[in-house]
Parts: C-alpha cells; sequence; structure tokens
C-alpha cells in the first residue's frame, strides 16, 4: 500500500495548515482527511489531484511513483521549459549542465563536495 497519508500530513504541515483547513481546500471532510492522513482510505485521483495541486507538487510525487516521483514542480517546469527552446539553445544549455553535473560528480568522487 502506497503511503500516501503521511506524505500528505507532511506536506500539511510543512505548510502550516490544520486537517480542516486542507479539507476545506480539497472539498473534503476533516474525518475523510484524517482517513487519508492515517493510510486508512487511500484518496480518488480526483482528491489526488486536487492534492497535488493544493501542495504545487507532481502526483508523481504525492503517491512516490512514476518518473517524477522525486522531482519538485519547480524542476518539472524548468524541464518543461526547456523542451520549448529551440534545438541549437537545448543542446547549449545540456553541454553547460552536463560539465556542472561532471564537475559535482568529481568532486564527490575526490572528496571535496
Amino acid at each position: 500500500m502506497i503511503d500516501i497519508g503521511t506524505k500528505i500530513s507532511v506536506l500539511r504541515k510543512q505548510q502550516g495548515w490544520s486537517q480542516t483547513a486542507l479539507a476545506e481546500k480539497i472539498k473534503c471532510s476533516r474525518a475523510t482527511l484524517i482517513n487519508y492522513e492515517s493510510n486508512k482510505n487511500i484518496p480518488s485521483i480526483d482528491i489526488a489531484i486536487q492534492l497535488a495541486e493544493v501542495f504545487n507538487i507532481s502526483l508523481d510525487y504525492l503517491i512516490g511513483k512514476g518518473k517524477y516521483m522525486d522531482y519538485s514542480n519547480d524542476i518539472i517546469k524548468r524541464i518543461e521549459g526547456i523542451q520549448t527552446l529551440d534545438e541549437q539553445t537545448q543542446v547549449e544549455l545540456f553541454n553547460i549542465i552536463d560539465t556542472y553535473v561532471r564537475d559535482a560528480k568529481a568532486r564527490q568522487a575526490y572528496g571535496n563536495a
């Protein structure tokens, strides 16, 4: 079973929201939200979408599965932005990114992180 309840609870607390406040935002009862947070029930896809929108996260991140489960919405938006660029600009940008990634890996390998 997916431990979505813990993720919902942690995200809610990070926002400083009460269970009642979050329940209102996703249009469900506080009792229903409590059942989600305690993993007694799993949110429907409609509620999961609302949760992702309210927390500004991807569904993959919320459920802990999928290609983008570890990516924040900021990273996903940047990737989407890169896809709109012309091919030459993408190549140049990826060369820069590759250089930074390669250098970071080298520093880690030699203990200079």
